[in-house]
Parts: structure tokens; C-alpha cells; sequence
């Protein structure tokens, strides 16, 4: 499931992307995902030999410029 995420966010030269996704984005590559709302992606390609990697948090939950 990771890779295929990873795979359908990145681009030819990227080895790692972070970027909000819509919830129909999202819940089209993990149908049945708990998070039912957009979605802050983070993934990335690793050494070969190695898993890929990925995190998905619900927009909601990332803080906004003035938070940060």
C-alpha cells in the first residue's frame, strides 16, 4: 500500500514530496482509510532494498502559518 502511494505522489526526479492532498484524492489511492478528510502527505523513496515511506495526517490537525 506504501509504495503504491509513494508511487502515485511523486514525480520522475522527486526522491521525497510533502503536500495536502483532497479528501477525494486521498480516498481514491486508500479507500478505506480512517482519515475521511484532506490530507498533509509526507513521502518519500528510500535506499533501495528498503521499504518506501509515508505519512498522512488529517489537514484538521496541522497548524495553520499563525500557529507555527
Amino acid at each position: 500500500m506504501v509504495d503504491r502511494v509513494v508511487g502515485q505522489v511523486l514525480g520522475p526526479d522527486e526522491a521525497s514530496v510533502a503536500r495536502i492532498l483532497s479528501r477525494e484524492d486521498w480516498l481514491g489511492m486508500v479507500p478505506d482509510s480512517a482519515l475521511s478528510g484532506d490530507v498533509c502527505l509526507a513521502a518519500a523513496w528510500t535506499k533501495p532494498g528498503r521499504p518506501s515511506v509515508a505519512t498522512a495526517v488529517g489537514r484538521d490537525g496541522v497548524p495553520g502559518e499563525e500557529e507555527t
